[in-house]
C-alpha cells in the first residue's frame, strides 16, 4: 500500500498498518538470519598435532566410542557427509581413523591439509611415503575399526585412474592391523607408458616376497594387468572379499559396467583379524583397520598426484553370498586328476576238473558152458549160463558125485557121434 494510501485510511487504521510492516520486515531479517546459520558448515573440529596427545592414540584423534564401524558396516560418497574425520575446511569424510606409520619421524601421519571434498568425491593430494616394506611412512591412510566375524567382509572403492601414474605411484584399498602386516589392493603404473596393473598384496611382519618381471606373481603378490587406454575417463572399482571361514583375500576390478575381473586369491592371516597385532589404546569392539590410501611413490615433486576417490564401503556379506567374490574365482584351482580305475582283477581260472579215475571195469564172467554130465570144447551153452550162475543141482554134482561126472561126459561125446542131429539130454 502506497503512502498516498495510508494517509488516506480512517487515522485509527493508519497506526495499525504502521505497526504491521514493522512486524513483517522484523520476521523477514530473522528469517534470512536463520537461513544463512544453517547453512553454515559445521564447526571445524580442532585436532592436536601429536597423535599421542588424540583421545584414541594412535589411532584417531576422536573419542574411543566413535572409531568403530557399527556391525562393520559403511557407506561413504563424500556428499554432504557430517561425521568422522574433518577436512580443513570442516567437510566431514565419515573416516574414524588413520594407520599409524611405523618408522621413525613419520609423524605425524595424518595429513588434514591435503584432503578435500569436491562433486561427491573425496580428494587426497598424495605424498611419497609408502605401506610398503621397511619404509613405513605412509600419509593419510584413512580407515575405519572393525571386528570381524565369521561370515566375509566385502571391503570396495571407486576411484579415478590419474594420466600420470608411474614411478610406483598407487592408490586403492587396504586392510589390517598396522603398517607391517596388512593387504592393499591398488591401481598403479606398470612397465610402460600407459600401462595399468591391478595388484593384490600381502605383508606379513614387515615381510612381502617380490614379484620380478619374470614372475609376476609371488606367495604374497598377484597382479593383473590393463591399459589406460582402456579405462579412459571411467570410474575403476576395487573389490577386496576377506572371509575368515575360509582364511582367504580374494580381489577383484571393475571398469565402468563392464564385467568383473578377478584379480587372484591370497592366504589371510590370523593375526590380521584377531587383535593380536594392535597398539595399545583405549579402542573397544576394534581388532583390525580397512580404508582408502594413495601414494605418489618416486613421482619427481614438479609432477602432483591428486587421488580421486569417489566412495568407500564396508558390509558384511549374507551366508549364501559369502562363497563369491564379486563375482572372484579362487585362482585357477588345480584339476583334480581323474583317478585311474582299479584294474578289473583278472579272474582266477577255472581249475581244470581232475580226471574223473578210469574205473576198472568189472569182469564179466564168462560164461559157464556145460552138459548135463560135464563141460567140453564142443557143448553148447545151456540157458543157466546167460545168468552167469551155475545151477543148483549141477553145483551138487559135481561135489557128491565128480567121477560120474566124467563119466558122463564120455557117455555124451559117444552119443553125439553115434545119433545124427542129437543135441544131447
Amino acid at each position: 500500500m502506497s503512502r498516498k494510501a495510508v494517509n488516506a485510511v480512517d487515522p485509527r487504521t493508519r497506526g495499525w498498518l504502521h505497526r504491521g510492516t514493522a512486524v513483517i520486515a522484523t520476521t523477514a531479517v530473522l528469517a534470512a538470519t536463520l537461513s544463512a546459520t544453517t547453512a553454515s558448515a559445521a564447526p571445524t573440529a580442532v585436532y592436536p598435532a601429536d597423535p599421542a596427545q588424540w583421545d584414541s592414540s594412535p589411532y584417531s584423534p576422536l573419542p574411543p566410542n566413535g572409531v568403530a564401524a557399527a556391525g562393520n558396516t559403511v557407506s561413504l560418497d563424500f556428499a554432504g557427509i557430517s561425521g568422522g574425520l574433518q577436512t580443513p575446511d570442516g567437510a566431514g569424510t565419515g573416516f574414524t581413523s588413520v594407520l599409524p606409520s611405523a618408522a621413525t619421524g613419520s609423524t605425524p601421519y595424518f595429513a588434514r591439509e591435503n584432503l578435500a571434498t569436491a562433486n561427491g568425491a573425496l580428494n587426497v593430494v598424495a605424498t611419497p611415503g609408502t605401506v610398503s616394506g621397511a619404509a613405513n611412512d605412509q600419509d593419510n591412510a584413512l580407515g575405519v575399526g572393525l571386528k570381524l566375524t565369521t561370515r566375509t567382509l566385502r571391503l570396495s572403492t571407486t576411484v579415478i585412474s590419474p594420466a600420470d601414474l608411474a614411478g610406483g605411484a598407487q592408490l586403492g584399498l587396504w586392510f589390517g592391523p598396522n603398517d607391517d602386516n596388512l593387504a592393499t589392493l591398488m591401481l598403479g603404473g606398470g612397465g610402460t607408458a600407459g600401462e595399468r596393473r591391478i595388484e593384490l598384496k600381502r605383508e606379513r611382519n614387515g615381510v612381502s616376497e617380490p614379484a620380478t618381471t619374470a614372475a609376476p606373481t609371488s606367495a604374497d603378490l598377484v597382479s593383473v594387468g590393463t591399459s589406460q587406454n582402456l579405462i579412459g575417463n571411467r570410474p575403476v572399482q576395487l573389490t577386496l572379499d576377506v572371509n575368515p571361514a575360509e582364511n582367504s583375500l580374494i580381489a577383484a576390478y571393475q571398469i565402468g559396467a563392464d564385467a568383473p575381473v578377478p584379480v587372484g586369491r591370497l592366504d589371510l592371516p590370523a593375526n590380521f583379524i584377531d587383535g593380536s597385532a594392535l597398539k595399545p589404546s583405549p579402542l573397544a569392539d576394534v581388532a583390525t583397520f580397512a580404508g582408502i590410501l594413495a601414494s605418489r611413490g618416486a613421482l619427481p615433486a614438479s609432477t602432483p598426484m591428486t587421488a580421486v576417490f569417489q566412495d568407500f564401503a564396508s558390509a558384511e556379506l549374507p551366508a549364501a553370498a559369502a562363497t563369491t567374490a564379486t563375482p572372484v574365482p579362487t585362482a585357477t584351482p588345480t584339476t583334480t586328476a581323474t583317478p585311474v580305475p582299479t584294474a578289473t582283477p583278472t579272474p582266477t581260472a577255472t581249475p581244470v576238473p581232475t580226471a574223473t579215475p578210469t574205473t576198472t571195469a568189472t569182469p564179466v564172467p564168462t560164461p559157464y558152458r556145460h552138459s548135463h554130465y560135464g563141460a567140453g570144447a564142443d557143448d553148447q551153452l545151456h540157458p543157466c549160463a546167460r545168468t552167469g550162475r551155475r545151477p543148483l543141482r549141477h553145483r551138487r554134482e559135481q561135489q557128491l558125485v565128480p567121477r560120474r561126472r566124467m563119466a558122463g561126459a564120455v557117455f555124451h561125446r559117444y552119443l553125439l557121434g553115434r545119433v545124427p542131429g542129437s543135441r544131447g539130454l
